[in-house]
């Protein structure tokens, strides 16, 4: 639903900025929105799949390395927009 949101609100001219995650950011929508969501919903289907071949369980070293890798990329989605102004090129405006 997140990326069906954001490719309607972007197609139709929309330019707000996304206050998603709670952040307060004054970068529009736009594709690096779309991008950090269809990653999110290719996680989500990765996530779905592996517990569906999941046979086994794990001990305390797995479920450990998974709340670890849940904390970075928690980090990372949510600082999202800091993230793409840091590699964004620079743009020279008049003051």
């Amino acid at each position: 639903m997140l990326v069906t949101g954001i490719v309607v609100a972007v197609s139709r001219g929309m330019r707000a900025p996304c206050a998603c995650f709670g952040g307060s950011s004054v970068r529009p929508l736009g594709a690096a929105h779309l991008i950090r969501n269809t990653c999110l919903l290719a996680l989500l289907a990765g996530g779905l799949a592996v517990c569906g071949l999941q046979h086994a369980r794990h001990g305390l070293g797995g479920a450990v390395l998974a709340v670890v890798a849940g904390l970075v990329v928690t980090l990372l989605v949510t600082r999202w927009d800091d993230l793409v102004s840091l590699f964004a090129p620079v743009r020279h405006g008049s003051r």
